[in-house]
């Protein structure tokens, strides 16, 4: 997928200001594609936002099921995959 199909792809799944943010800012970084593994330390890094924004971004894209949890974590927070396809796996 290019850079451009994947930030139109981003658009048409997101609703609320943080996590269009969140996604957009996943979409600019090099490298960025469907089950990469991201983890809270980045998107603070990539996005600026505050902690409380990040985690209530972050909630509501694992309901979409935009960010998928995993078994691993670094410190307290869980590593996450991003599944740009939708739904739960």
């Amino acid at each position: 997928m290019s850079g451009d199909a994947l930030v139109a792809a981003l658009r048409s799944r997101v609703g609320p200001a943080d996590k269009r943010l969140v996604l957009l800012c996943l979409a600019d970084c090099a490298g960025i594609h469907n089950e990469v593994v991201i983890n809270y330390v980045t998107l603070r890094r990539w996005t600026a936002l505050p902690d409380d924004a990040i985690e209530d971004a972050v909630r509501e894209l694992v309901v979409d099921g935009v960010l998928v949890p995993t078994n691993e974590q670094i410190g307290r927070k869980p590593l996450y995959v991003l599944n740009l396809g939708g739904g739960q796996q």
